[in-house]
């Protein structure tokens, strides 16, 4: 009686190894896609914080501008890398850098390095009311094609010419 060896052919093996070749394909952009909304929300949260707390300080001084010291919350943001002729008040976070607007009511995120303009895949942009929990509007703008997706997917429409979307 011949004796049979056990474990599988090599066919058995390339067969096994394109499967999960072809569901690693498919699961990795999804995993980003949701590596990167989970961000997005991590920045919704900050900008709304800071969106409340400008608001509140409006409310006491109604002719005061919103700036990182006047407000009253701290979020432990190191200063951005200014350079010559930047906004001068930012603040670079872990994945977004964030901007309180001096002249109006707009505060917003953008995410990547605050001196490596090239590199901000998109903005989160909030304009707030003057009373505490007052948002009025939220947009994402895409700054080139992956912004443009992650925009398209947190706004739950594709953006417009200018790779904008209200959400």
């Amino acid at each position: 009686m011949k004796k049979k060896n056990a474990g599988f052919t090599l066919i058995e093996l390339l067969v096994v190894v394109l499967i999960i070749g072809i569901l690693a394909a498919v699961a990795l952009p999804q995993y980003e896609k949701a590596v990167e909304k989970s961000r997005v929300a991590e920045a919704n949260l900050i900008l709304k914080s800071l969106a409340d707390a400008c608001s509140r300080y409006y409310l006491a001084n109604p002719d005061g501008g919103c700036f990182w010291d006047t407000i009253d919350i701290s979020l432990n943001l190191p200063e951005a890398d200014f350079g010559p002729g930047n906004v001068a008040n930012a603040r670079q976070g872990k994945y977004f850098w964030y901007s309180l607007e001096t002249s109006g009511d707009e505060i917003f995120g953008c995410r990547g390095n605050f001196d490596q303009e090239e590199d901000w895949d998109y903005c989160l942009y909030f304009t707030y009311g003057k009373n505490p929990g007052e948002v009025l509007t939220r947009s994402c703008q895409g700054r080139n094609e992956r912004g443009r997706k992650i925009c398209a997917s947190v706004c739950g429409r594709t953006p417009g010419g200018d790779g904008t979307c209200i959400y």
